[in-house]
């Protein structure tokens, strides 16, 4: 895993091109010879994880397209260096610093079809990327349905992100999960026949 930030700058700050720019913010820290020495360590994949709260606050609208491109960028970055990358989405708790998060996402019904959405557009900054190359991870560890059968909301849920994702990139590797932070039970209670592509990878932590 690359950092999903180093710094963690609060949402107040998101707006300044400075404090959210490039984007994940690894890309101050590590550059082009750093990426080539992983791949020379051994490594032949990295997963990239991308917190999308600021694609999902109105701290960054003025900036939202540039954090789309610098995702796409900091993609092919890695490739350059002979690397595969895992774009993850990943979702943390909220806190004083920031008013999304997983608990808004799954809780508020129009924070999801906001992140739906964003799911969509992520997909299609991705969707020309050699699909051997990137994978898109639509949620990490997914905190819902932990206290049912672990087959209750997640899976369609799931099915609208993959249907958001798919209509964007017809050709992208995706990657899709159980619920109840991608457990293995969960996943076991998924119908894979539900989403029937030859480019999906099903997975569990």
């Amino acid at each position: 895993n690359l950092d999903q930030w180093t710094t963690w700058p609060g949402e107040d700050k998101w707006g300044d091109r400075q404090a959210i720019l490039p984007y994940p913010e690894w890309r101050k820290f590590l550059g082009d010879d750093d990426l080539k020495a992983l791949k020379s360590a051994g490594f032949d994949f990295l997963r990239m994880p991308v917190d999308p709260s600021p694609f999902l606050s109105g701290e960054t609208l003025a900036l939202r397209d540039e954090l789309y491109a610098s995702v796409l960028a900091s993609v092919r970055m890695i490739n350059r260096a002979g690397l595969k990358v895992i774009v993850d989405m990943h979702l943390i708790p909220s806190g004083s610093s920031r008013r999304i998060g997983m608990g808004e996402v799954m809780d508020d019904p129009q924070m999801f079809d906001a992140y739906v959405e964003m799911v969509r557009k992520m997909a299609r900054t991705l969707a020309d990327e050699d699909p051997r190359q990137v994978a898109f991870e639509l949620m990490n560890e997914p905190v819902i349905d932990c206290d049912t059968d672990g087959a209750g909301l997640w899976p369609e849920r799931q099915q609208k992100l993959f249907a958001a994702a798919r209509s964007s990139a017809t050709r992208l590797t995706l990657i899709l999960t159980g619920a109840c932070y991608s457990s293995a039970a969960s996943l076991a209670r998924i119908d894979p026949k539900a989403i029937p592509d030859d480019n999906v990878i099903w997975t569990f932590h």
